[in-house]
């Protein structure tokens, strides 16, 4: 029987209940067509079939508190479907009296909670099972609830920014390494005028001239080939605008004005531990860069959050944001939900000085703290795809639209 069938399960999924009622106002609208005299239903004449769909009985199942009798021709039908909604979708029986226009404190699909707003609207207002049976088949079609694939849609979205920024650390000596090392010297022009200009300014030590002497080797042939070079005249006249990058390298074609290819590859080898660490730098920089990204966006993330109470990946993937008792969540507890969900990436926008200044970009764990944070993110939401961490800290429910 019916009662039974729903106390086995605790209680029904909207998915369920649609279903349900589809084949009850079915059901009641073919007897109120029939020529049989008045009935009165109660949920123990509903009886489940294997295969499960609804039929009503013509005598109830068992005699207990779900006996409760409505007269069909009357506007019993509504208290009847009205005590099917509620004992379905909460698992307990409540008697017709107390009904009034209450609603099941459970969390359901917007529309679906729209609907039986009017179901269970005022008892005066009349009902018609076959208007009621056709409403249930255009929701039909509709989302009953969320799906991982749905659920993932805004994380997704979001771990895109972190994980171009890890791709982009990953290939990004690759690419380098297979760079000739001509063109690297050209692209590194202004680099090694830098760092010959720093070195210049340390006191004199064997490695220093060492490192300065493999630098001029470098930059003066390069140099000299960009100046006979067109396709790199709008480098040059770019990079000749500033007088201290003109003076040193002026400098060092006066000190190496033709070296020899031996000399140009071992200079290479010394200059090479530089090489790394302006990669490694650029690395870091684009880490960094990627999750200031994040940090700006968590600010108009939290913003929108609050005042479109869910945010606007929630809205554009079809899903709105529901207290447990299936009330529309208040814009406090969005605003908890979004900082949960934004929390993590916010210290990255006001405290980039801090990052850079004390070097705590060399630490992988904070290069890789965005990317992790994300990864985590995704594999709680996808094993619990309508309550996510950030749900269980505001006391939120995600449902369909």
């Amino acid at each position: 029987m019916a009662p039974d069938w729903v106390r086995s399960r605790g209680s029904l999924a909207w998915l369920e209940m649609r279903q349900v009622l589809l084949d009850v106002a079915t059901e009641l609208d073919a007897e109120l067509r029939s020529q049989s005299c008045d009935r009165v239903i109660s949920l123990e004449h509903l009886w489940v079939t294997r295969y499960g769909q609804v039929k009503v009985l013509e005598f109830p199942a068992a005699r207990s508190e779900t006996s409760q009798g409505h007269a069909i021709r009357e506007e019993g039908r509504k208290d009847l479907l009205h005590q099917i909604v509620i004992f379905g979708l909460e698992g307990q029986f409540v008697p017709a009296a107390p009904l009034d226009a209450r609603l099941p404190a459970v969390p359901l699909p917007v529309h679906a909670r729209s609907f039986l707003e009017t179901l269970c609207a005022d008892r005066a207002q009349k009902l018609l099972p076959a208007a009621v049976a056709a409403d249930l088949r255009n929701l039909m079609g509709r989302t009953a609830q969320i799906t991982r694939g749905r659920r993932l849609g805004p994380g997704l979205v979001v771990a895109c920014i972190p994980a171009v920024g890890g791709i982009t650390m990953l290939i990004l000596p690759l690419v380098m390494a297979r760079i000739p090392e001509d063109l690297r010297d050209v692209a590194q022009l202004q680099v090694h005028a830098r760092s010959l200009k720093e070195l210049e300014r340390l006191p004199d030590s064997s490695e220093v001239r060492l490192k300065r002497d493999a630098i001029r080797t470098i930059l003066a042939p390069t140099y000299l080939k960009c100046k006979a070079s067109p396709q790199y005249e709008r480098l040059l006249l770019a990079l000749e605008q500033d007088q201290e990058f003109r003076k040193v390298v002026e400098a060092a074609v006066k000190a190496c004005p033709s070296p020899s290819e031996a000399e140009v590859a071992r200079a290479r080898q010394v200059v090479g531990k530089e090489t790394d660490r302006i990669i490694s730098g650029i690395s870091e920089g684009v880490a960094y860069s990627f999750a200031t990204v994040l940090g700006v966006l968590s600010i108009p993330a939290v913003i929108l959050s609050v005042f479109l109470r869910g945010g606007l990946l929630l809205r554009l993937f079809g899903m709105a944001v529901r207290t447990r008792d299936g009330c529309r969540a208040p814009r406090s507890r969005c605003a908890l939900r979004a900082l949960a969900s934004w929390g993590p990436f916010l210290p990255y926008m006001p405290l980039p000085g801090l990052f850079f200044g004390a070097g705590l970009l060399d630490r992988p764990v904070l290069v890789l703290l965005p990317l992790a944070i994300g990864a985590v993110g995704l594999i709680v939401t996808a094993s619990r795809p309508a309550r996510s961490i950030p749900d269980l800290i505001a006391g939120t429910v995600l449902v369909p639209r």
